[in-house]
């Protein structure tokens, strides 16, 4: 709504949402949709006689669906909305899955960009040798038994 001053940009408040309650027991739901800000000619004064922005609200649920109001910077203030009513909330972002940082060989060294480059020593043809992993003892099986040749057969004597 361009006339008369009202603007959709510049203010913060513009398409947020409001609840104002119409009865004890029920409650009306819009959206800000432009607002008058106190620079323009004619602009909206407060109870002071001081300019002050004004805001144009278009009820979408309840008893004032359908309705456009008027709504000066307090009343706005006491009804803004922490969370939409209105909109459903976003799905939740999926969380970044672990990688895996790939591991090392026994002839690479592990470097950080981001971390300081290492203080020179005197020894610094020394190389530190990473400690070798044990291998695995296996349990000494008894000693299998000595296989025997098997026994000859003597024939029996010829008469």
């Amino acid at each position: 709504e361009n006339d008369e001053g009202w603007t959709d940009e510049g203010h913060a408040f513009v398409g947020r949402e409001v609840v104002r309650s119409t009865s004890a027991t029920a409650q009306s739901v819009g959206t800000i949709y432009c607002w008058l800000p106190p620079t323009v000619e004619d602009c909206y004064e407060d109870e002071d006689g001081k300019p002050a922005p004004l805001f144009k609200v278009r009820f979408l649920v309840g008893e004032l669906d359908g309705d456009v109001e008027d709504l000066d910077i307090r009343q706005v203030v006491e009804s803004l909305v922490t969370e939409s009513v209105l909109r459903p909330p976003p799905p939740p972002k999926p969380k970044p899955k672990a990688t895996k940082r790939p591991v090392p060989s026994d002839d690479e060294e592990e470097y950080d960009d981001a971390a300081p480059a290492p203080e020179s020593s005197d020894e610094e043809d020394y190389e530190e040798e990473r400690p070798k992993p044990a291998a695995k003892k296996r349990k000494a099986s008894p000693p299998k038994p000595a296989k025997k040749a098997p026994a000859k057969r003597k024939s029996p004597a010829k008469p």
